[in-house]
């Protein structure tokens, strides 16, 4: 005997299974959200305590860092000064060989290095300058890079390079003066 199922009755405890699977997910899906909602409150919890210790870690190491800063720039200065080599007092022997007529607008003293720009009245003062660095203890090989006239008639800017490789030994002629 053949049934046909399409005519069948559905069986009266059929609907009550279905209504109790769709509460048992509806169940289960409220436990879930509870869950994640009990997770999520914990991991906030745990970066706020996270932020926290960030921030004071940031906190002593700002500190640190104020009460490091006057060793490490004094490191650095030493450091350069013993990398660079320099002669303190070679820039006070350039002022010394200054002429009347010429005076100086930058002096830049590093890396064994020294760079001067200035302004003369004459271009024949900024080769008479020229001149007496070669004199000055600590100044080797200056170079005249360019002499022009300025915006004021009658006075020329100039810049002059030179190496200064080093502290000199005490005594000897500044600037060609005894």
């Amino acid at each position: 005997m053949r049934h046909n199922l399409a005519l069948r009755r559905p069986l009266p405890h059929a609907a009550f299974g279905g209504w109790l699977v769709l509460v048992a997910v509806l169940a289960a899906l409220v436990i879930r959200w509870t869950l994640l909602g009990t997770a999520l409150a914990d991991t906030t919890a745990r970066i706020a305590t996270a932020q926290q210790l960030a921030a004071s870690v940031e906190h002593q190491l700002t500190l640190a860092q104020r009460r490091a800063a006057p060793r490490l720039q004094a490191a650095a200065v030493r450091d350069t000064l013993r990398s660079d080599a320099i002669d303190p007092g070679v820039l006070r022997r350039v002022e010394l060989a200054i002429p009347p007529d010429v005076w100086l607008v930058t002096a830049d003293l590093g890396h064994g290095q020294l760079t001067l720009d200035g302004r003369a009245m004459r271009w024949q003062d900024v080769a008479a300058f020229a001149d007496a660095l070669q004199r000055v203890p600590g100044v080797t090989n200056p170079d005249i890079s360019s002499v022009s006239q300025w915006q004021t008639a009658g006075e020329f800017q100039f810049h002059i390079v030179a190496a200064a490789p080093g502290p000199v030994a005490a005594g000897g002629p500044i600037g060609g003066r005894r």
